[in-house]
């Protein structure tokens, strides 16, 4: 009986709805992220002397404990000179979190350009002032032959707390917020819960069809007698279908012999098929009787098939008594005999 499931078109369908489900509660449950927007600088002074000239750039002059401070220094000179931050001076109440240098890069009018960018983290809160920063133009001669230093910045960091909150107990950390109530993150949740539950359900289902158990497999014998049963029950010499009767019976002994004995006894021809059954070693086939019973019923049957001869109903009937005898001698017994030979 053939089982009926879903089908390959509907399978695919329900495989491409679940995944829009997913999408769809996914998208509702992810925030874009708000386009960067470019920050103008807090701060920006220019210096200059002789050759070489000096711009300082400060992201911003207040900040809190938790933000971090960018400082930028972009110095220019003539191309013959190569430019240098000097050592850093200390810095009370700020670290460097990090120190880059760009390459030299030209800026017209053979002009060079390198930019010095800081990273800096307050430690505390309170007034803190960033020293002059020098810059220095190194000419071909190892020495410097200009230097360019800026003027002297504060920047103010807040502390977290509120003022009234200075010195106060810290206390635990509030619960996270919830993202705000969104139909569309229900739907596409409920829509993806209850293609699971039905796939859920449809598998089930399969598991549970495919669980049952099959019924035992006769032995090759059994099986045999009850294939010429049902072969005499067809009724096939009585009307007149006596090719397709000797066919059937053929195949059912062709088939007894290669379950019982480990033969491809289908797949011979008539000669190869008793010569391989000569070869075996022990068992009921090494009788020479049942091999004379077994060769007198095939040649019987190629008649039958090749020479197009139409036996009479008493022969055909002999034919499948021949048949039922030659299985009742090689069948299993309990007492060994009739044992044939394995695979």
């Amino acid at each position: 009986m053939r089982e009926t499931g879903i089908s390959g078109r509907w399978r695919r369908w329900l495989v491409s709805w679940l995944m829009a489900a997913a999408l769809l509660a996914l998208g509702a449950c992810v925030k874009q992220p708000a386009p960067a927007v470019a920050r103008r600088p807090a701060v920006s002074r220019e210096f200059k002397n002789g050759p070489l000239a000096l711009t300082l750039t400060l992201d911003r002059q207040r900040l809190t404990v938790a933000e971090h401070l960018h400082l930028e220094l972009r110095a220019e000179a003539a191309e013959s000179y190569s430019l240098r931050l000097a050592k850093l001076p200390d810095l009370p109440g700020l670290s460097v979190i990090s120190s880059s240098q760009s390459p030299p890069e030209m800026a017209g009018e053979g002009k060079v350009r390198v930019n010095f960018r800081l990273l800096l983290d307050p430690q505390a809160p309170g007034e803190w002032r960033i020293p002059a920063l020098t810059v220095e133009a190194w000419g071909q001669g190892g020495a410097p032959a200009a230097t360019v230093s800026s003027e002297p910045l504060v920047v103010r960091v807040d502390s977290l707390l509120a003022p009234g909150e200075q010195g106060a107990k810290l206390t635990d950390i509030a619960p996270p917020v919830l993202p705000p109530f969104s139909p569309w993150l229900l739907a596409g949740l409920g829509l993806a819960m209850a293609g699971l539950l039905w796939a859920g359900l449809w598998g089930l289902r399969r598991w549970r069809r495919r669980s049952k158990r099959l019924p035992p497999l006769l032995p090759p014998h059994l099986a045999a007698y009850r294939a010429l049963d049902e072969l005499l029950a067809a009724d096939l010499l009585g009307r007149g279908e006596g090719q397709t009767f000797y066919d059937r019976l053929s195949n059912i002994l062709r088939r007894y012999v290669e379950a019982r004995f480990g033969l491809k006894a289908p797949e011979r021809t008539t000669e190869e098929f008793l010569q391989e059954l000569r070869e075996l070693r022990g068992g009921p086939m090494a009788e020479p009787a049942n091999a004379r019973l077994l060769a007198e019923f095939l040649a019987g049957c190629d008649l039958v098939k090749f020479a197009n001869r139409l036996p009479s109903r008493l022969e055909a009937e002999a034919a499948l008594a021949l048949c039922r005898r030659f299985v009742g001698q090689t069948e299993p017994r309990e007492d060994g005999a009739g044992t044939g030979a394995g695979r």
